[in-house]
Protein backbone atom coordinates (compact mmCIF):
# COMPACT_ATOMS: atom_id res chain seq x y z
CA UNK A 1 0.00 0.00 0.00
CA UNK A 2 0.72 3.80 0.14
CA UNK A 3 3.56 4.57 3.25
CA UNK A 4 1.93 7.25 5.96
CA UNK A 5 4.65 9.63 5.06
CA UNK A 6 3.68 9.56 1.06
CA UNK A 7 -0.46 10.06 2.26
CA UNK A 8 0.85 13.35 4.92
CA UNK A 9 1.86 15.23 1.59
CA UNK A 10 -0.66 14.44 -0.85
CA UNK A 11 -3.85 16.08 -0.74
CA UNK A 12 -6.99 13.96 -0.54
CA UNK A 13 -7.77 13.84 -4.23
CA UNK A 14 -4.48 12.67 -4.99
CA UNK A 15 -4.42 10.21 -2.28
CA UNK A 16 -7.43 8.73 -3.79
CA UNK A 17 -6.30 8.90 -7.19
CA UNK A 18 -3.19 7.08 -6.15
CA UNK A 19 -4.94 4.32 -4.07
CA UNK A 20 -7.14 3.27 -6.72
CA UNK A 21 -4.07 3.11 -9.09
CA UNK A 22 -1.94 1.01 -6.81
CA UNK A 23 -5.56 -1.06 -5.88
CA UNK A 24 -5.69 -1.66 -9.75
CA UNK A 25 -1.87 -2.06 -10.17
CA UNK A 26 -2.01 -5.05 -7.01
CA UNK A 27 -5.05 -6.63 -8.41
CA UNK A 28 -3.24 -7.47 -12.01
CA UNK A 29 0.09 -8.11 -10.25
CA UNK A 30 -1.71 -10.98 -8.49
CA UNK A 31 -3.81 -11.78 -11.35
CA UNK A 32 -0.96 -11.80 -13.51
CA UNK A 33 0.97 -14.04 -11.42
CA UNK A 34 -1.90 -16.36 -10.30
CA UNK A 35 -3.33 -16.81 -14.29
CA UNK A 36 -0.62 -15.70 -16.72
CA UNK A 37 -0.34 -12.32 -18.33
CA UNK A 38 -2.27 -13.49 -21.44
CA UNK A 39 -5.33 -15.35 -19.48
CA UNK A 40 -5.63 -12.12 -17.30
CA UNK A 41 -8.05 -9.63 -19.23
CA UNK A 42 -8.74 -5.93 -18.23
CA UNK A 43 -12.54 -6.94 -16.84
CA UNK A 44 -10.44 -9.34 -14.37
CA UNK A 45 -8.17 -6.56 -13.25
CA UNK A 46 -11.38 -4.15 -12.26
CA UNK A 47 -13.12 -7.07 -10.87
CA UNK A 48 -10.50 -7.77 -8.35
CA UNK A 49 -9.72 -4.41 -7.93
CA UNK A 50 -13.84 -3.57 -7.38
CA UNK A 51 -13.59 -0.54 -10.41
CA UNK A 52 -15.16 -0.15 -13.40
CA UNK A 53 -13.66 -0.31 -16.76
CA UNK A 54 -14.01 2.95 -17.18
CA UNK A 55 -11.79 3.92 -14.01
CA UNK A 56 -9.13 1.52 -15.30
CA UNK A 57 -8.82 3.54 -18.67
CA UNK A 58 -9.07 7.03 -16.77
CA UNK A 59 -5.49 5.53 -14.95
CA UNK A 60 -3.78 3.14 -18.07
CA UNK A 61 -4.45 3.16 -21.84
CA UNK A 62 -3.73 -0.41 -22.46
CA UNK A 63 -3.20 -3.71 -20.41
CA UNK A 64 0.49 -3.13 -20.75
CA UNK A 65 0.08 -0.04 -18.97
CA UNK A 66 -0.61 -1.09 -15.45
CA UNK A 67 2.36 -2.38 -14.49
CA UNK A 68 4.52 0.33 -15.25
CA UNK A 69 3.05 3.31 -13.54
CA UNK A 70 3.86 6.75 -14.51
CA UNK A 71 6.98 5.60 -15.81
CA UNK A 72 6.71 7.39 -19.28
CA UNK A 73 5.43 10.21 -17.66
CA UNK A 74 8.57 10.46 -15.61
CA UNK A 75 10.85 9.82 -18.17
CA UNK A 76 9.19 12.95 -20.22
CA UNK A 77 9.86 14.99 -16.75
CA UNK A 78 13.52 13.80 -16.73
CA UNK A 79 13.75 14.43 -20.61
CA UNK A 80 12.33 18.04 -19.99
CA UNK A 81 14.91 18.51 -16.85
CA UNK A 82 18.04 17.42 -18.89
CA UNK A 83 17.13 19.83 -21.52
CA UNK A 84 16.79 23.09 -19.17
CA UNK A 85 20.15 22.04 -17.53
CA UNK A 86 22.92 24.33 -17.67
CA UNK A 87 25.87 22.84 -19.52
CA UNK A 88 28.58 22.02 -16.40
CA UNK A 89 31.59 21.25 -16.80
CA UNK A 90 31.32 17.46 -15.33
CA UNK A 91 28.30 16.66 -17.22
CA UNK A 92 28.63 13.03 -15.94
CA UNK A 93 28.45 14.46 -12.45
CA UNK A 94 25.37 16.69 -13.67
CA UNK A 95 23.46 13.45 -15.00
CA UNK A 96 24.25 11.11 -12.56
CA UNK A 97 22.73 13.28 -10.17
CA UNK A 98 19.60 14.43 -12.32
CA UNK A 99 19.35 9.87 -12.57
CA UNK A 100 19.75 9.71 -9.06
CA UNK A 101 16.79 12.14 -8.07
CA UNK A 102 14.39 10.35 -10.88
CA UNK A 103 15.17 7.58 -10.05
CA UNK A 104 14.93 8.23 -5.83
CA UNK A 105 10.97 9.79 -6.99
CA UNK A 106 10.76 6.55 -9.23
CA UNK A 107 11.23 4.04 -6.89
CA UNK A 108 9.12 5.41 -4.01
CA UNK A 109 6.32 5.15 -6.26
CA UNK A 110 4.05 2.55 -3.71
CA UNK A 111 2.99 0.84 -7.13
CA UNK A 112 6.49 -0.52 -8.88
CA UNK A 113 7.70 -2.74 -6.02
CA UNK A 114 9.65 -5.64 -6.70
CA UNK A 115 7.13 -7.65 -7.06
CA UNK A 116 5.84 -5.74 -10.15
CA UNK A 117 8.90 -5.19 -11.73
CA UNK A 118 10.45 -8.37 -11.61
CA UNK A 119 6.72 -9.50 -13.84
CA UNK A 120 8.52 -6.96 -16.22
CA UNK A 121 11.14 -9.12 -16.69
CA UNK A 122 9.19 -12.50 -16.72
CA UNK A 123 6.49 -11.99 -19.23
CA UNK A 124 7.06 -11.41 -23.02
CA UNK A 125 4.49 -8.65 -23.76
CA UNK A 126 6.11 -6.94 -20.58
CA UNK A 127 9.51 -7.49 -22.16
CA UNK A 128 8.76 -6.12 -25.12
CA UNK A 129 7.70 -3.21 -23.13
CA UNK A 130 10.30 -2.84 -21.33
CA UNK A 131 12.53 -2.58 -24.04
CA UNK A 132 10.62 -0.12 -25.91
CA UNK A 133 10.76 2.15 -22.39
CA UNK A 134 14.81 1.30 -21.95
CA UNK A 135 14.96 2.36 -25.74
CA UNK A 136 13.44 5.70 -24.93
CA UNK A 137 16.00 5.93 -21.97
CA UNK A 138 18.87 5.53 -24.36
CA UNK A 139 17.67 8.03 -26.42
CA UNK A 140 17.03 10.86 -23.79
CA UNK A 141 21.19 10.02 -22.78
CA UNK A 142 22.20 10.12 -26.05
CA UNK A 143 20.22 13.35 -26.71
CA UNK A 144 21.52 14.73 -23.61
CA UNK A 145 25.20 13.88 -24.36
CA UNK A 146 25.57 15.27 -28.07
CA UNK A 147 23.87 18.41 -26.68
CA UNK A 148 26.76 18.71 -24.11
CA UNK A 149 29.52 17.93 -26.54
CA UNK A 150 28.29 20.31 -29.20
CA UNK A 151 26.83 17.43 -32.04
CA UNK A 152 23.56 16.11 -33.29
CA UNK A 153 22.39 13.72 -31.76
CA UNK A 154 21.76 11.66 -34.97
CA UNK A 155 25.08 11.69 -35.70
CA UNK A 156 27.02 11.61 -32.84
CA UNK A 157 28.92 8.42 -32.27
CA UNK A 158 30.21 9.30 -29.33
CA UNK A 159 27.07 10.28 -27.43
CA UNK A 160 25.74 7.04 -28.70
CA UNK A 161 28.44 4.75 -27.13
CA UNK A 162 28.52 6.52 -23.81
CA UNK A 163 24.22 5.86 -23.84
CA UNK A 164 25.18 2.52 -24.82
CA UNK A 165 27.59 1.93 -22.42
CA UNK A 166 25.05 3.06 -19.46
CA UNK A 167 22.24 0.75 -20.64
CA UNK A 168 24.36 -2.13 -21.70
CA UNK A 169 25.33 -4.12 -18.32
CA UNK A 170 20.93 -4.11 -18.11
CA UNK A 171 21.13 -5.76 -21.39
CA UNK A 172 23.72 -8.14 -21.20
CA UNK A 173 21.81 -9.22 -17.46
CA UNK A 174 18.47 -10.03 -19.53
CA UNK A 175 20.19 -11.67 -22.11
CA UNK A 176 22.40 -14.23 -19.42
CA UNK A 177 19.28 -14.26 -17.54
CA UNK A 178 17.42 -15.94 -20.12
CA UNK A 179 20.36 -18.67 -20.95
CA UNK A 180 19.89 -19.78 -17.51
Amino acid sequence: GVSIDTLTHMGLAERKRQEMRTSIIRAAAELFSEKGYEATTIDDIVERANYSRSTFFRHFGVKEDVLFGDLSAQFVAFADELRAMEPAEDFFAQLREAMLRHTHETVKAPELDVDVVALWFSIPALQRRWAEIALTAEGLLTDFFARRLGEDPASCVEAHVIAGAIGGPRRLWRSEERRV
